[in-house]
């Protein structure tokens, strides 16, 4: 296995940018010639998802800078606090302007004009617009892999995320602002026109605040899934010579990466089992206490560094299996009691010792 490639992220978040520069030109010009308030909040709405897909570009670059004496952990978390003020430039420009006006526009309607001019750019805006999301779609699908979808746009980090809602809603504002202005058409009203930028306002506002949450949890440090959680301590647990997890901890630096802390109870006999013939051997040889006392400080000895040279077997084996665990902290946790019969001590039963 291997560990999530997020280059999809970048690649969706590119696609986005272009399809949302050519857009924003495109309503821009019908706005300015149509007068309709709704095309004005389809223009901020496309040029702030710009503006806020460039911030997402800066993070997901940034995010890739190597971890520094200062930043020990990398730079993962700058993904989502980019991400963090795109979806505050969602919120703030994209959804409390279009209600800004929305609301002048039902106290004071106003008709616009060149509808049909304005009908010609949000269908050429509505196949731009569903080509980004398509595309971003199919190739999510075409590299998930055995993962499910939701699953692995989580591992993609903020810009895939951001980038689908994002699309999607600036679809759904295009309909939304067409039906308005054959409403208007029909009808000669422009109040449709101000309803119109209200509706629009209201999904990128609740769609900024979403992704404001989102990014809140991931920069204020959040574990991984439960079900992944849960295949971790079976693993461990599973290991030789460890009787049981009494305490796992996780913590995720990127959308496909976290660190690992786990206090684990070693079987002592299992540990010991390596080199305790050495030292029995030993220990019957010995006729003085002074030898006795060496010899049990040379296996208190070997058996620290039995135990390290097992924590690193564990760690190595537990990134091979988990490729997203990038730091690993395990530490040896005491037994709530000592049982007769400890788990791996069952062979190992050396004669009685006596100094002679």
């Amino acid at each position: 296995m291997s560990a999530p490639d997020q280059s999809h992220s970048r690649s969706a978040v590119i696609k986005a940018i272009a399809g949302n520069f050519i857009v924003t030109v495109g309503k821009a010009a019908a706005a300015f010639l149509s007068g309709s308030g709704a095309m004005l909040a389809e223009t901020l709405h496309s040029s702030v998802d710009t503006l806020n897909q460039c911030l997402l570009l800066v993070g997901y670059h940034r995010s890739l800078r190597q971890p520094t004496r200062k930043h020990p952990y990398g730079f993962g978390a700058e993904a989502h606090f980019w991400g963090l003020l795109a979806a505050i430039g969602i919120l703030v420009f994209g959804g409390g302007f279009s209600i800004y006006h929305g609301v002048h526009g039902i106290l004071e309607p106003e008709t616009p004009d060149h509808i049909f001019t304005a009908l010609i750019v949000l269908a050429f805006a509505t196949v731009v617009e569903g080509w980004v999301l398509v595309s971003v779609i199919l190739n999510l699908l075409a590299n998930k892999g055995d993962s499910g979808l939701l699953d692995y746009i989580r591992t993609q980090g903020p810009g895939t995320l951001t980038v689908l809602l994002e699309d999607a809603v600036a679809v759904l504002g295009c309909l939304v602002a067409a039906a308005a202005l054959i409403l208007v058409q029909i009808t000669g009203n422009g109040i449709f026109d101000a309803i119109a930028q209200l509706v629009i306002g209201s999904m990128l506002g609740v769609i900024g605040l979403y992704l404001i949450w989102n990014n809140r949890g991931a920069l204020v440090g959040r574990a991984v899934r439960d079900d992944e959680l849960n295949r971790l301590r079976t693993f461990i647990e599973d290991l030789e010579g460890i009787e049981r997890v009494t305490e796992l901890k996780t913590r995720q630096l990127t959308a496909s990466t976290y660190t690992l802390k786990a206090e684990v109870v070693f079987s002592g006999g299992s540990l010991a089992g390596h080199i305790m013939r050495e030292f029995v051997d030993q220990a019957r040889d010995a006729n003085t206490e002074k030898k006795m006392y060496e010899i049990l400080g040379r296996y208190a000895d070997a058996l620290f560094v039995q135990q390290a040279r097992h924590v690193d077997i564990m760690e190595r084996k537990i990134t091979e299996h988990f490729p997203g665990v990038m730091y690993i902290d395990l530490e040896p946790h005491l037994r709530d009691e000592l049982p007769e019969n400890e788990p791996g001590n069952e062979s190992v039963s050396p004669a009685p010792l006596s100094l002679q």
